[in-house]
């Protein structure tokens, strides 16, 4: 890793000895925000809202089952238990596009909060305990001069 930072800050002209690199928990980040919390809070209530929506359901066509004649039953019997399960999978797709709403909500907010605090405090590289590389400065990237050197590549065959 120190070789390869070496060789990253080498190639923007700034000295290894100048780089600020740091490390973040963000599991332990994302416990703390209050986004994730009222994001749970309200995929909780959804789903128990959907949860209970389909028992309602389950419960009326338990009740319309029981008014068949026997011969019916069977047929009736199989097309609620397809209108049960496309109803909980409807509910799962709802209760995991709240989920998502707020996990890019969070994950938007810890990462403007990330950018501010390394900018301010002239980090210029911020690793996750867990992920790998969550910010980095423009004085560690050398994306545009790999570019430009494979971009001068000949193809030989």
């Amino acid at each position: 890793m120190m070789l390869v930072c070496s060789s990253l800050v080498f190639a923007k002209g700034k000295k290894y000895s100048d780089i600020v690199v740091a490390v973040l928990d963000w599991n332990a980040v994302v416990a703390v925000s209050p986004y994730a919390k009222e994001g749970d809070k309200a995929v909780e209530e959804l789903w128990k809202k959907e949860e209970a929506r389909i028992m309602e359901l389950a419960k009326q066509l338990q009740a319309q089952l029981d008014a068949k004649p026997q011969q019916e039953k069977a047929t009736f019997e199989e097309q609620a238990r397809k209108q049960i399960a496309d109803e909980i999978q409807k509910s799962s797709q709802l209760v995991q596009q709240e989920t998502m709403k707020y996990v890019n909500l969070t994950v938007e907010t810890i990462r403007g909060i990330i950018e501010k605090y390394c900018k301010e405090n002239k980090i210029d590289l911020l690793i996750s305990k867990q992920s790998g590389i969550l910010y980095s400065a423009d004085a560690v990237d050398i994306t545009d001069d790999i570019i430009k050197e494979v971009q001068n590549l000949k193809v030989v065959k």
